[in-house]
């Protein structure tokens, strides 16, 4: 399945790398960073609440996440590598 990932980290020592290591290890091996704090995966999660679930570890109560399946209907601008993956991986 196909998900964008956006979050915020709120709390003051945010743990950027601990959150981002947990999507890449969510992912099938696809995955992109097209934004700053936006990802957009491939995984084997059946669903947006069994990726968040396996996600929530990763932040703390006071962090934002949100998790939507994706369709093959993507497109925008961002830098060439993400541009590649978006348009292998996640269009029609």
């Amino acid at each position: 399945m196909k998900y964008a990932i956006s979050y915020d980290l709120n709390q003051e020592d945010k743990n950027y790398a601990k959150l981002i290591e947990a999507i890449k290890n969510a992912s099938n091996g696809i995955y992109c960073n097209p934004c700053k704090s936006t990802w957009f995966i491939q995984s084997n999660h059946e669903g947006a609440e069994k990726l968040y679930q396996a996600l929530r570890k990763s932040i703390d109560e006071n962090d934002f996440i949100v998790i939507a399946q994706v369709t093959n209907d993507v497109s925008g601008f961002t830098e060439k590598q993400a541009a590649t993956i978006l348009h292998n991986h996640f269009r029609g």
